[in-house]
Protein backbone atom coordinates (compact mmCIF):
# COMPACT_ATOMS: atom_id res chain seq x y z
CA UNK A 1 0.00 0.00 0.00
CA UNK A 2 2.66 2.53 0.76
CA UNK A 3 4.79 1.70 -1.95
CA UNK A 4 1.75 2.30 -4.31
CA UNK A 5 1.09 5.85 -2.57
CA UNK A 6 5.00 6.38 -3.18
CA UNK A 7 4.55 5.56 -6.77
CA UNK A 8 1.53 8.07 -7.38
CA UNK A 9 2.86 10.58 -5.68
CA UNK A 10 6.19 10.78 -8.23
CA UNK A 11 3.25 11.89 -10.57
CA UNK A 12 2.61 15.47 -8.88
CA UNK A 13 4.28 16.98 -11.81
CA UNK A 14 1.14 15.73 -14.54
CA UNK A 15 -1.31 15.15 -12.31
CA UNK A 16 -1.56 18.28 -10.51
CA UNK A 17 -2.17 17.16 -7.20
CA UNK A 18 -5.93 15.82 -7.13
CA UNK A 19 -7.53 17.75 -4.03
CA UNK A 20 -10.60 16.57 -2.38
CA UNK A 21 -12.93 19.14 -0.38
CA UNK A 22 -15.32 16.91 2.30
CA UNK A 23 -18.38 18.66 4.02
CA UNK A 24 -18.84 21.01 6.43
CA UNK A 25 -17.08 18.61 9.24
CA UNK A 26 -13.45 18.97 7.32
CA UNK A 27 -11.81 20.01 4.34
CA UNK A 28 -9.74 16.88 2.47
CA UNK A 29 -6.25 18.09 1.06
CA UNK A 30 -3.98 16.59 -1.84
CA UNK A 31 -4.15 13.20 -3.11
CA UNK A 32 -1.02 12.47 -4.81
CA UNK A 33 3.08 14.04 -3.74
CA UNK A 34 6.58 13.28 -4.58
CA UNK A 35 10.73 12.38 -0.44
CA UNK A 36 12.52 15.47 2.59
CA UNK A 37 11.80 16.59 5.96
CA UNK A 38 8.53 19.23 6.11
CA UNK A 39 8.22 20.16 9.68
CA UNK A 40 5.88 23.05 11.27
CA UNK A 41 8.57 25.82 11.46
CA UNK A 42 9.41 24.85 7.50
CA UNK A 43 5.24 25.27 6.91
CA UNK A 44 4.97 28.27 9.01
CA UNK A 45 8.25 30.12 7.45
CA UNK A 46 6.46 29.51 4.01
CA UNK A 47 3.38 30.99 5.38
CA UNK A 48 4.66 33.76 6.81
CA UNK A 49 7.72 34.64 4.31
CA UNK A 50 5.98 33.06 0.68
CA UNK A 51 2.34 33.27 0.56
CA UNK A 52 1.43 35.75 2.49
CA UNK A 53 3.26 38.33 0.66
CA UNK A 54 1.99 36.66 -2.49
CA UNK A 55 -1.33 37.23 -1.16
CA UNK A 56 -1.36 40.84 -0.35
CA UNK A 57 -0.05 41.24 -3.67
CA UNK A 58 -2.61 39.51 -5.56
CA UNK A 59 -5.31 41.14 -3.29
CA UNK A 60 -4.37 44.56 -5.45
CA UNK A 61 -4.67 42.75 -8.75
CA UNK A 62 -8.14 43.99 -10.90
CA UNK A 63 -9.22 40.74 -12.24
CA UNK A 64 -9.21 38.20 -9.14
CA UNK A 65 -11.13 35.32 -8.82
CA UNK A 66 -11.02 35.86 -4.95
CA UNK A 67 -12.93 38.84 -3.25
CA UNK A 68 -11.24 41.28 -1.18
CA UNK A 69 -13.21 40.06 1.26
CA UNK A 70 -11.95 36.42 0.73
CA UNK A 71 -8.63 36.88 0.49
CA UNK A 72 -8.86 39.21 3.97
CA UNK A 73 -10.49 36.53 5.66
CA UNK A 74 -7.79 33.94 4.35
CA UNK A 75 -5.70 35.84 5.79
CA UNK A 76 -7.01 36.55 8.99
CA UNK A 77 -6.62 32.31 9.40
CA UNK A 78 -3.23 33.00 8.54
CA UNK A 79 -1.92 33.36 12.07
CA UNK A 80 0.28 30.58 14.34
CA UNK A 81 -1.56 31.74 17.35
CA UNK A 82 -4.62 31.14 16.06
CA UNK A 83 -4.19 28.10 14.05
CA UNK A 84 -2.66 24.54 15.09
CA UNK A 85 -0.85 22.38 12.43
CA UNK A 86 -0.29 18.88 13.34
CA UNK A 87 2.21 16.74 11.14
CA UNK A 88 1.28 12.98 11.84
CA UNK A 89 3.04 9.78 11.37
CA UNK A 90 -0.44 7.82 9.97
CA UNK A 91 -3.05 7.90 6.95
CA UNK A 92 -5.41 10.46 6.98
CA UNK A 93 -8.78 9.88 5.38
CA UNK A 94 -12.01 11.41 4.41
CA UNK A 95 -15.40 10.65 2.85
CA UNK A 96 -17.11 11.82 0.12
CA UNK A 97 -19.98 10.44 -1.76
CA UNK A 98 -20.07 7.59 0.77
CA UNK A 99 -16.10 6.64 -0.40
CA UNK A 100 -13.55 6.74 2.13
CA UNK A 101 -10.60 8.47 0.49
CA UNK A 102 -7.08 8.69 1.40
CA UNK A 103 -5.60 12.24 1.47
CA UNK A 104 -2.43 13.92 2.40
CA UNK A 105 -4.00 16.90 4.24
CA UNK A 106 -7.23 17.67 6.44
CA UNK A 107 -8.55 20.75 7.50
CA UNK A 108 -11.09 21.94 10.38
CA UNK A 109 -12.64 25.23 9.92
CA UNK A 110 -14.45 24.77 13.45
CA UNK A 111 -11.11 23.81 15.26
CA UNK A 112 -9.07 26.43 13.13
CA UNK A 113 -6.57 22.89 12.87
CA UNK A 114 -4.75 21.52 9.76
CA UNK A 115 -3.35 17.65 9.92
CA UNK A 116 -0.45 16.92 7.59
CA UNK A 117 0.42 13.25 6.53
CA UNK A 118 4.59 13.03 7.63
CA UNK A 119 5.54 10.98 4.61
CA UNK A 120 2.83 12.69 1.87
CA UNK A 121 4.59 16.40 2.65
CA UNK A 122 8.54 15.25 2.73
CA UNK A 123 7.55 14.27 -0.81
CA UNK A 124 5.77 17.22 -1.80
CA UNK A 125 8.88 19.00 -0.29
CA UNK A 126 11.39 17.15 -2.41
CA UNK A 127 9.00 16.63 -5.55
CA UNK A 128 10.64 19.38 -7.48
CA UNK A 129 7.53 22.16 -7.76
CA UNK A 130 6.31 24.63 -5.78
CA UNK A 131 3.48 23.59 -3.33
CA UNK A 132 2.82 26.72 -1.90
CA UNK A 133 -0.99 26.84 -3.71
CA UNK A 134 -1.89 23.12 -1.50
CA UNK A 135 -1.00 25.27 2.17
CA UNK A 136 -2.84 27.74 0.69
CA UNK A 137 -5.98 25.51 -0.27
CA UNK A 138 -5.35 24.39 3.39
CA UNK A 139 -6.09 27.70 4.39
CA UNK A 140 -9.11 28.53 2.43
CA UNK A 141 -10.76 25.64 3.99
CA UNK A 142 -10.17 26.88 7.07
CA UNK A 143 -12.03 30.54 5.80
CA UNK A 144 -14.87 27.85 4.40
CA UNK A 145 -14.21 29.05 0.95
CA UNK A 146 -14.81 26.47 -1.46
CA UNK A 147 -11.43 25.66 -3.61
CA UNK A 148 -12.49 22.35 -5.22
CA UNK A 149 -9.58 20.14 -6.62
CA UNK A 150 -7.02 23.02 -5.69
CA UNK A 151 -8.71 25.40 -9.00
CA UNK A 152 -8.52 28.30 -7.36
CA UNK A 153 -5.72 28.35 -5.05
CA UNK A 154 -3.59 26.39 -7.94
CA UNK A 155 -4.13 29.95 -10.01
CA UNK A 156 -3.05 32.26 -7.60
CA UNK A 157 -0.19 30.60 -6.70
CA UNK A 158 0.45 28.17 -9.79
CA UNK A 159 2.68 25.03 -9.33
CA UNK A 160 5.49 25.76 -11.56
CA UNK A 161 8.67 23.76 -11.94
CA UNK A 162 11.23 24.98 -9.34
CA UNK A 163 14.69 25.85 -10.95
CA UNK A 164 17.97 25.23 -9.05
CA UNK A 165 19.12 29.21 -9.67
CA UNK A 166 21.64 31.44 -7.78
CA UNK A 167 19.06 32.16 -5.30
CA UNK A 168 19.47 28.23 -4.25
CA UNK A 169 20.45 28.11 -0.45
CA UNK A 170 20.00 24.44 0.54
CA UNK A 171 22.92 22.30 0.02
CA UNK A 172 23.28 18.56 1.29
CA UNK A 173 26.21 16.23 1.12
CA UNK A 174 27.39 12.25 2.51
CA UNK A 175 30.39 10.46 1.96
CA UNK A 176 31.15 7.10 2.77
CA UNK A 177 34.35 4.81 2.03
CA UNK A 178 34.37 1.07 0.78
CA UNK A 179 37.02 -0.93 2.19
CA UNK A 180 38.06 -5.10 2.79
CA UNK A 181 37.49 -6.01 5.81
CA UNK A 182 39.93 -8.87 7.61
CA UNK A 183 38.34 -10.72 10.34
CA UNK A 184 41.01 -12.38 12.92
CA UNK A 185 39.66 -14.28 15.86
CA UNK A 186 41.04 -13.74 19.44
CA UNK A 187 44.86 -14.02 20.00
CA UNK A 188 45.13 -15.09 15.95
CA UNK A 189 48.31 -14.25 14.24
CA UNK A 190 46.62 -14.29 10.69
CA UNK A 191 42.78 -13.27 9.34
CA UNK A 192 40.48 -16.17 8.40
CA UNK A 193 37.83 -14.33 6.98
CA UNK A 194 37.24 -11.37 4.93
CA UNK A 195 34.33 -9.29 3.66
CA UNK A 196 33.59 -5.92 1.42
CA UNK A 197 32.00 -3.15 3.08
CA UNK A 198 30.80 -0.15 2.99
CA UNK A 199 31.55 2.87 6.33
CA UNK A 200 27.95 4.28 7.39
CA UNK A 201 27.17 7.06 5.47
CA UNK A 202 27.88 10.49 7.04
CA UNK A 203 25.36 13.64 6.01
CA UNK A 204 26.28 17.30 6.92
CA UNK A 205 22.94 19.95 5.53
CA UNK A 206 24.59 23.23 4.49
CA UNK A 207 22.91 26.60 3.80
CA UNK A 208 24.65 28.90 1.76
CA UNK A 209 25.56 32.75 2.76
CA UNK A 210 24.01 35.87 1.14
CA UNK A 211 25.99 36.68 -2.24
CA UNK A 212 28.59 39.58 -2.24
CA UNK A 213 28.74 41.69 -4.94
CA UNK A 214 31.91 42.19 -7.49
CA UNK A 215 30.60 44.79 -8.81
CA UNK A 216 28.74 47.30 -6.46
CA UNK A 217 27.80 50.33 -8.42
CA UNK A 218 27.60 47.93 -12.22
CA UNK A 219 26.66 50.06 -15.09
CA UNK A 220 23.22 50.62 -16.86
CA UNK A 221 23.01 49.37 -20.42
CA UNK A 222 18.60 50.17 -20.59
CA UNK A 223 16.69 53.21 -19.10
CA UNK A 224 13.80 54.19 -19.01
CA UNK A 225 13.30 57.51 -20.99
CA UNK A 226 10.95 58.94 -18.68
CA UNK A 227 11.65 58.44 -15.19
CA UNK A 228 15.74 57.04 -16.09
CA UNK A 229 14.78 53.93 -14.05
CA UNK A 230 17.32 51.53 -15.08
CA UNK A 231 15.60 48.09 -16.69
CA UNK A 232 19.13 46.57 -17.54
CA UNK A 233 22.25 46.74 -15.71
CA UNK A 234 25.75 45.04 -16.78
CA UNK A 235 28.88 43.21 -15.35
CA UNK A 236 26.54 42.78 -12.43
CA UNK A 237 28.19 40.44 -11.14
CA UNK A 238 27.54 38.27 -8.07
CA UNK A 239 28.35 35.05 -5.81
CA UNK A 240 27.62 33.03 -3.24
CA UNK A 241 31.03 30.60 -1.85
CA UNK A 242 30.43 28.26 1.40
CA UNK A 243 33.54 26.74 2.27
CA UNK A 244 33.40 23.59 5.03
CA UNK A 245 34.16 20.08 5.87
CA UNK A 246 32.98 16.61 5.37
CA UNK A 247 34.02 14.26 8.05
CA UNK A 248 34.64 10.62 6.55
CA UNK A 249 35.42 8.38 10.27
CA UNK A 250 34.48 4.95 11.56
CA UNK A 251 35.30 2.79 13.82
CA UNK A 252 36.08 -0.81 13.19
CA UNK A 253 36.64 -3.78 16.20
CA UNK A 254 40.10 -5.23 15.98
CA UNK A 255 39.06 -8.90 15.87
CA UNK A 256 35.74 -10.29 15.82
CA UNK A 257 35.77 -10.93 19.39
CA UNK A 258 37.70 -7.80 21.01
CA UNK A 259 34.36 -5.89 21.18
CA UNK A 260 36.01 -3.19 23.38
CA UNK A 261 38.94 -2.61 20.93
CA UNK A 262 38.18 0.03 18.00
CA UNK A 263 40.17 0.95 15.37
CA UNK A 264 39.58 4.75 14.57
CA UNK A 265 40.13 5.04 10.42
CA UNK A 266 39.00 8.81 9.86
CA UNK A 267 39.25 10.74 6.86
CA UNK A 268 37.77 14.88 6.15
CA UNK A 269 37.00 16.53 2.67
CA UNK A 270 37.44 20.03 2.47
CA UNK A 271 35.08 21.95 -0.12
CA UNK A 272 34.17 25.20 -1.56
CA UNK A 273 30.88 25.76 -3.58
CA UNK A 274 30.43 28.89 -5.17
CA UNK A 275 27.59 29.82 -7.08
CA UNK A 276 27.75 32.85 -9.68
CA UNK A 277 24.56 34.51 -10.67
CA UNK A 278 23.12 34.90 -14.44
CA UNK A 279 24.28 38.80 -15.57
CA UNK A 280 24.39 40.85 -18.83
CA UNK A 281 27.00 42.45 -20.55
CA UNK A 282 28.31 43.25 -24.04
CA UNK A 283 29.56 41.11 -26.87
CA UNK A 284 33.12 41.81 -28.40
CA UNK A 285 33.55 42.30 -32.24
CA UNK A 286 30.58 42.98 -34.22
CA UNK A 287 28.53 41.56 -31.48
CA UNK A 288 29.81 44.35 -29.37
CA UNK A 289 26.43 46.50 -29.24
CA UNK A 290 24.61 43.55 -28.38
CA UNK A 291 23.57 42.60 -24.94
CA UNK A 292 23.93 38.59 -23.99
CA UNK A 293 22.61 36.85 -20.99
CA UNK A 294 25.53 35.15 -19.23
CA UNK A 295 23.78 32.32 -17.08
CA UNK A 296 24.07 31.32 -13.69
CA UNK A 297 26.86 28.77 -12.99
CA UNK A 298 28.37 26.85 -9.98
CA UNK A 299 31.75 25.27 -9.12
CA UNK A 300 32.63 22.88 -6.68
CA UNK A 301 36.58 22.48 -5.21
CA UNK A 302 37.67 19.15 -3.36
CA UNK A 303 40.34 18.46 -1.24
CA UNK A 304 40.36 14.82 0.61
CA UNK A 305 42.58 14.36 3.95
CA UNK A 306 43.56 11.55 5.99
CA UNK A 307 43.77 12.27 9.39
CA UNK A 308 46.76 10.49 11.23
CA UNK A 309 46.19 10.21 14.93
CA UNK A 310 49.07 12.80 15.85
CA UNK A 311 46.74 15.35 14.13
CA UNK A 312 48.76 15.43 11.03
CA UNK A 313 46.73 15.74 7.58
CA UNK A 314 48.30 14.30 4.37
CA UNK A 315 46.61 15.78 1.38
CA UNK A 316 45.58 12.30 -1.14
CA UNK A 317 43.66 14.10 -3.56
CA UNK A 318 41.99 17.55 -4.69
CA UNK A 319 40.02 18.50 -7.91
CA UNK A 320 38.03 21.73 -9.25
CA UNK A 321 34.40 20.09 -11.13
CA UNK A 322 34.20 22.23 -14.15
CA UNK A 323 31.36 24.97 -14.18
CA UNK A 324 28.06 24.08 -14.25
CA UNK A 325 25.06 25.90 -16.17
CA UNK A 326 22.29 25.90 -13.10
CA UNK A 327 19.91 26.96 -15.96
CA UNK A 328 20.23 23.18 -17.53
CA UNK A 329 18.99 21.92 -14.54
CA UNK A 330 15.40 21.33 -12.94
CA UNK A 331 15.29 21.15 -9.16
CA UNK A 332 18.43 19.63 -8.24
CA UNK A 333 22.65 19.46 -9.08
CA UNK A 334 24.32 16.84 -8.15
CA UNK A 335 28.31 16.73 -7.42
CA UNK A 336 30.01 13.69 -7.15
CA UNK A 337 33.72 12.63 -5.84
CA UNK A 338 34.72 9.27 -6.27
CA UNK A 339 38.51 8.83 -4.68
CA UNK A 340 40.41 5.50 -5.62
CA UNK A 341 42.55 4.70 -2.83
CA UNK A 342 46.02 2.66 -3.00
CA UNK A 343 46.05 0.75 0.30
CA UNK A 344 44.50 -2.33 -0.96
CA UNK A 345 45.90 -2.07 -4.72
CA UNK A 346 49.60 -1.46 -2.87
CA UNK A 347 49.00 -4.64 -0.94
CA UNK A 348 48.20 -6.55 -3.85
CA UNK A 349 50.94 -5.23 -5.96
CA UNK A 350 53.28 -6.07 -3.04
CA UNK A 351 51.82 -9.84 -3.22
CA UNK A 352 52.36 -9.81 -7.15
CA UNK A 353 48.70 -9.53 -8.22
CA UNK A 354 46.81 -6.88 -9.64
CA UNK A 355 43.42 -5.03 -9.62
CA UNK A 356 41.76 -6.58 -12.72
CA UNK A 357 38.04 -6.39 -14.17
CA UNK A 358 36.58 -9.29 -13.55
CA UNK A 359 32.57 -10.47 -14.03
CA UNK A 360 30.65 -10.71 -10.89
CA UNK A 361 27.20 -12.72 -11.61
CA UNK A 362 27.74 -12.57 -14.81
CA UNK A 363 28.09 -8.67 -14.91
CA UNK A 364 30.67 -6.09 -15.64
CA UNK A 365 30.94 -3.33 -12.86
CA UNK A 366 33.70 -0.51 -12.62
CA UNK A 367 37.03 -1.16 -11.39
CA UNK A 368 36.71 0.15 -8.03
CA UNK A 369 33.11 -1.29 -7.83
CA UNK A 370 32.47 -3.72 -4.67
CA UNK A 371 31.34 -6.33 -7.19
CA UNK A 372 34.47 -5.85 -9.37
CA UNK A 373 37.07 -6.23 -5.90
CA UNK A 374 34.98 -9.73 -5.35
CA UNK A 375 35.10 -10.57 -8.65
CA UNK A 376 38.65 -9.48 -9.45
CA UNK A 377 39.75 -12.06 -5.93
CA UNK A 378 37.59 -14.99 -7.43
CA UNK A 379 39.13 -15.00 -10.38
CA UNK A 380 42.83 -14.83 -8.98
CA UNK A 381 41.85 -17.69 -7.07
CA UNK A 382 40.40 -19.51 -9.93
CA UNK A 383 43.34 -18.84 -12.34
CA UNK A 384 46.37 -20.09 -9.80
CA UNK A 385 44.51 -23.05 -8.20
CA UNK A 386 41.64 -23.53 -9.80
CA UNK A 387 39.79 -23.25 -6.55
CA UNK A 388 35.88 -23.40 -7.10
CA UNK A 389 35.44 -24.89 -2.87
CA UNK A 390 34.40 -21.19 -0.92
CA UNK A 391 36.66 -21.90 2.36
CA UNK A 392 39.64 -22.90 0.21
CA UNK A 393 39.08 -19.47 -2.40
CA UNK A 394 38.79 -18.01 0.94
CA UNK A 395 42.00 -19.27 2.65
CA UNK A 396 43.67 -18.30 -0.64
CA UNK A 397 42.67 -14.76 -0.60
CA UNK A 398 43.31 -14.15 2.56
CA UNK A 399 46.75 -16.07 3.24
CA UNK A 400 48.07 -14.80 -0.39
CA UNK A 401 45.94 -12.08 -2.11
CA UNK A 402 46.00 -10.07 1.47
CA UNK A 403 48.69 -11.29 3.07
CA UNK A 404 51.23 -9.25 5.14
CA UNK A 405 48.04 -6.53 5.57
CA UNK A 406 49.27 -4.50 8.70
CA UNK A 407 45.82 -3.16 9.31
CA UNK A 408 42.31 -5.29 9.06
CA UNK A 409 40.66 -2.52 7.16
CA UNK A 410 41.59 -2.19 3.28
CA UNK A 411 40.11 1.09 1.57
CA UNK A 412 39.96 1.49 -1.85
CA UNK A 413 37.32 4.18 -2.80
CA UNK A 414 36.16 6.61 -0.71
CA UNK A 415 32.90 8.75 -2.49
CA UNK A 416 31.47 11.81 -1.53
CA UNK A 417 27.69 13.04 -3.41
CA UNK A 418 26.71 16.57 -2.80
CA UNK A 419 23.50 17.83 -3.65
CA UNK A 420 22.40 22.02 -4.48
CA UNK A 421 18.79 22.13 -4.36
CA UNK A 422 16.58 24.83 -5.67
CA UNK A 423 14.58 26.99 -3.58
CA UNK A 424 11.51 26.57 -1.94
Amino acid sequence: MMNKMIFKRIFIAFNLLLILVSSQVCFAGAKDGGGGSFTKSKFWYIVESKIIPELKAYKSKENKILSTEQIDKILEKMDEDLVSVEILDKDLFTYENGFKELVDAKNYPTSNKIELNQDAWNSILDSGFSFHYLILHEFMGLAKIADKNARISRKILPPEKMEVAFEANNFQCGASIKYVHLIRQRNASSYPDWFVRDAPIHREYFNLPAPESLNPNPPCAIKAEDTGKCYRYIQDYKIKSLKSKLPVKWYIQSSESDKDKLQTFEYEIEFELSLFNAYYSYGSGGASRNLFRRPSMAELQWKLYELRQNAERTLIHSSVDTKIKLDDHSSSVSFILSVPMSNLEDLMNKNSYSLNYAAYAGELFSKYNSNNIVGSFYSIAGQELGLSDSAERDRFIVNEILKDAESPVLPFRISAFCELQAPN
